[in-house]
């Protein structure tokens, strides 16, 4: 049995090699032969045909430009909500526009089309753009929702609080925004923004229930905490069956002479850890750290893992514009049972820096 289906693989590689050398020596005869074969394998097999595949081709095609309309139309409506702010409810527009935009979403996810996700342009809109064009309505929106998209929600809260310094009497832009500062959990700012949006002389009654459900619902959480705190607890344990890789007869040679080890063959170490974690929130982008810790071990017959170590740790984190820096300080002390103390100061700092929207820089 084997040998017959190494005759069948023998011939299928002879019948390979046939064809791969005599297809350049017939020239364009036989590659024509060769293309004629594969036509009809396509249209037999496979039932392909040259006419079904430009019939593919166009309907591709025609997808494609009906998804551009779609995606042209969901701007244009985000471009009416947002400039007229006298709508009589301009929290289900924006509520309608977002039903709008998932049906957009859904149909650029399921043709692979990354471009209608969420109203975006063929081409993402740069900080520099908006560094050259700041009172562009349509092209800061396009920037903010597109941060928005990325989890970047600082730098869409500032877009929009610089296009709501720019059309203060727009509804619908101090609505957008108060979505995203919910998004992102900012209830000083939230609840600033919706004591402005009481203040608004022709708000709807149902826009003002609306702010005042939430005013009402993060009131309800009460204070941030500004203190949190954690605990961990570890224990372990190291069973040796030969330590020390002693012979089966306890004995070795040394200079010459057989001698008994005077090592042990057994032992076993046990250890154990705690650590207490203080961190206090500073504003809504600063934070520090205080961690104590301590560290046990011990072993049965010899006292290489006997030791005891403490260490005090002190972070502090907080965000300068694009810069994300982490300072620390750490003080460790290990007092061996055999050796002296080792005792151990570290200062130093890492630095996370946003250079645009793809790239960053990274060191410490």
């Amino acid at each position: 049995k084997h040998k017959i289906i190494l005759n069948m693989h023998l011939r299928n590689l002879l019948l390979l090699l046939f064809v791969l050398l005599t297809v350049p020596l017939f020239g364009e005869s036989a590659i024509n032969v060769l293309q004629s074969g594969i036509s009809w394998v396509d249209e037999k097999v496979f039932n392909r045909t040259i006419e079904n595949f430009e019939s593919n081709k166009t309907n591709i095609q025609r997808n494609i430009e009906q998804k551009k309309i779609a995606k042209t139309t969901d701007i244009e409506a985000l471009k009416k909500i947002i400039e007229n702010s006298k709508t009589d409810n301009p929290v289900k527009d924006l509520q309608a526009l977002d039903k709008d935009q998932e049906a957009t979403n859904l149909v650029a996810e399921n043709t692979n089309n990354l471009s209608l996700i969420a109203g975006e342009s063929d081409k993402n809109v740069t900080y520099m753009q908006i560094l050259q064009k700041p009172n562009d309505l349509e092209l800061n929106l396009k920037y903010a929702r597109q941060q928005g998209k990325m989890g970047n929600y600082k730098q869409t809260i500032a877009t929009l609080e610089r296009l709501v310094i720019l059309h203060p009497d727009n509804i619908d832009l101090k609505f957008y925004l108060l979505s995203i500062l919910v998004k992102a959990d900012s209830p000083d700012k939230v609840l600033g923004l919706i004591e402005e949006i009481k203040l608004i002389p022709d708000l709807s009654s149902e826009d003002l229930a609306s702010v005042s459900e939430i005013e009402t619902n993060l009131k309800d959480r009460g204070e941030p905490k500004l203190w949190n705190f954690y605990a961990d607890l570890g224990l372990g344990g190291l069973f040796n069956q030969n330590v020390n890789s002693v012979s089966k007869t306890r004995t070795k040679q040394s200079d010459g002479e057989v001698v008994s080890f005077n090592t042990a063959m057994f032992d076993n170490v046990y250890s154990g850890n705690m650590g207490f974690t203080a961190v206090r929130s500073i504003g809504e982008a600063s934070s520090m750290m205080f961690n104590f810790s301590g560290t046990g071990s011990r072993q049965d017959v010899e006292t290489t893992d006997n030791f005891e170590t403490l260490g005090l740790t002190f972070g502090f984190d907080t965000s300068i514009g694009n810069h994300s820096l982490s300072p620390y300080l750490m003080l460790n002390t290990i007092d061996y049972e055999t050796d002296a103390i080792n005792t151990s100061f570290m200062v130093g700092f890492g630095n996370y820096y946003a250079i645009n929207d793809a790239h960053s820089l990274n060191y410490g």
